[in-house]
């Protein structure tokens, strides 16, 4: 499934929270880690508190550094320091990940400004919007400590779109490697959480859209179930659940009440960014999940 892993890393220790993950899936798929730096144009002194790396030789030596380390370790290496200074750090990740050959880019997101922010939705944008790449995305501050790797539950949100199954094919090769359960989560709105759209059609046939969310209960359940079923061929666990509610709030507490590892979830790849934010469920659960969520850009026939 992975082959050639992309671990972007700014210098700072925070950045290096993404590394037992990378070796990890690294391990999984004898992948290759390409580890990357790319100087950013104006940027601070300090990054996280910590000094800027500030000249290409000063990249290469610290991502060196980190090889030698890996490579003792039995990891398979390679380094790539940008050499010109870049103002769009994302936009040279993303073309840095298509160039490098790479298909899975594992990244810290941390969004307290200059770069952080840039990684945390400039990173996702390009990537979304340009790549089909999955990106992992490890929010460090929210989990604590560095993320454990040892997944033994997997969070898949699907809402019955085909599209969005694109995500099945990642959650299963992850699960036969690390022996880890799937759970299947398909939340299906109340009256009080639709969306705009769908809440302008409310009003007007306030009963029609209450019978058509029963409905949706039921249809989610047997879709669920034929993907569990379907699963099991696979020699893999899984079970799923319909609820009822706010799609980024169910998915967040399920983390917690079902001690999920990662979650593995669909995201769309609109051009116009406003939209993508708008109507997707992903600014907000990558803001706040307290594990790393793989994100797979969706696929259209």
């Amino acid at each position: 499934m992975y082959s050639r892993i992309l671990v972007p890393l700014d210098g700072s220790n925070l950045a290096e929270t993404v590394l037992p993950v990378a070796t990890e899936m690294a391990g999984y798929y004898n992948a290759t880690l390409v580890l990357l730096n790319i100087l950013e144009k104006d940027g601070s002194g300090t990054i996280h508190g910590q000094r800027h790396l500030s000249t290409t030789g000063e990249a290469c030596d610290y991502l060196e550094s980190l090889a030698v380390k890996l490579r003792s370790q039995g990891f398979k290496v390679e380094t790539e320091a940008h050499e010109a200074r870049e103002s769009d750090v994302a936009r040279s990740i993303s073309e840095h990940a298509r160039e490098l050959k790479t298909d899975l880019i594992i990244l810290c997101a941390h969004g307290n400004g200059g770069i952080r922010d840039v990684l945390i939705g400039g990173m996702a944008q390009q990537v979304i919007q340009r790549e089909t790449i999955p990106v992992l995305f490890i929010r460090p501050e929210k989990m604590g400590s560095v993320p454990h790797t040892s997944w033994k539950t997997i969070l898949v949100p699907l809402d019955g779109a085909p599209m969005h199954e694109t995500v099945l094919p990642h959650a299963v090769a992850v699960a036969q490697r690390s022996g880890a359960v799937l759970r299947l989560l398909t939340v299906v709105p109340t009256a009080d959480t639709l969306r705009v759209k769908e809440d302008a059609v409310r009003r007007v046939l306030p009963g029609s859209m209450g019978v058509a969310l029963d409905y949706s209960v039921e249809e989610s359940q047997q879709y669920l179930q034929k993907i569990c079923t379907d699963l099991s061929r696979q020699k893999l666990l899984a079970s799923g659940v319909v609820t009822r509610g706010d799609a980024t709030t169910r998915i967040l507490e399920t983390i917690t009440k079902e001690h999920i590892d990662l979650v593995i979830m669909a995201t769309y790849g609109h051009r116009n960014w406003d939209a993508f934010w708008e109507e997707s469920v992903t600014p907000k659960v990558l803001a706040n999940s307290p594990v790393p969520v793989l994100f797979v850009r969706e696929t259209r026939e």
